[in-house]
């Protein structure tokens, strides 16, 4: 997955109004609720200072080092990104590590929906029953994935055949 260089303006953007959800997370309350779950456990085992713990329904809070820093909410389709209320408080000494790390959370997000966006698009290939060629691009050569990325894929399709 190549990932696209945002300019300032464009995260700015995603930190003003947010970050569009994939539509495929927004079928259902029940797919949705997963779309969180597993946004808070992809936050938690990438390589990173973030901690993430789900702090009500459709809403996460993320922390740096022992500092609650960010709430992720889902607003209109989208992931909105608030300054917890005593950081905001604070909000003259955000030094730029602190800057940086947001900018890192927002790509990070943006890795994650496009993941979810290739994982819906490979699980409704194979739910359908898609000839070989789907699945190998066309190209002829077989997607490249590995045993945890495919450990995963199992699971979201064990998970998600109920909304099939």
């Amino acid at each position: 997955m190549q990932l696209k260089k945002y300019s300032r303006d464009e995260l700015m953007e995603f930190l003003v109004n947010g970050i569009l959800i994939p539509d495929t997370a927004l079928t259902n309350e029940n797919t949705i609720g997963f779309y969180f779950e597993e946004l808070e456990s992809f936050i938690n085992i990438a390589e990173n200072d973030y901690y993430a713990r789900s702090t009500d329904y459709l809403e996460i809070t993320i922390s740096f080092g022992d500092l609650d820093y960010i709430i992720i909410r889902s607003l209109g389709g989208n992931l909105v990104l608030f300054m917890d209320p005593e950081t905001l408080g604070d909000i003259e000494n955000i030094n730029t590590e602190d800057a940086k790390s947001v900018v890192g959370l927002v790509y990070g997000i943006i890795v994650y929906n496009e993941k979810w966006k290739e994982i819906s698009n490979l699980a409704d290939n194979l739910m359908k029953g898609a000839p070989t060629s789907v699945l190998t691009k066309n190209i002829g050569n077989p997607l490249k994935i590995n045993s945890i990325e495919m450990e995963n894929l199992k699971e979201f399709i064990k998970q998600n055949k109920k909304y099939l």
